[in-house]
């Protein structure tokens, strides 16, 4: 089918490496390693217009914050309040 498109030029990947992986190693609970993640929603009726995600990596334990901006004061804030 995409053959039968006249502009359409079908590019064979020359460099098929992969950089290596490496795991994430996570040896007690809230050692401080954590994933952490904003994602954009609709505006709530509140005004939050983002969710702001931690996962602790040993635990599994995950925190959904609503955050009005993706700026670095409440994020930190958050990070710091949920850790102590």
């Amino acid at each position: 089918m995409v053959s039968s498109v006249p502009f359409v030029r079908l590019v064979e990947k020359k460099n098929d490496q992969k950089a290596t992986l490496h795991p994430i190693i996570s040896t007690r609970p809230l050692e401080l390693l954590l994933a952490i993640d904003h994602l954009q929603i609709e505006t709530s009726k509140t005004g939050f217009n983002y969710i702001l995600t931690l996962i602790d990596y040993y635990t599994k334990f995950t925190v959904a914050v609503p955050v009005e901006d993706l700026t670095a004061k409440p994020t930190a804030s958050i990070v710091w309040s949920t850790l102590s």
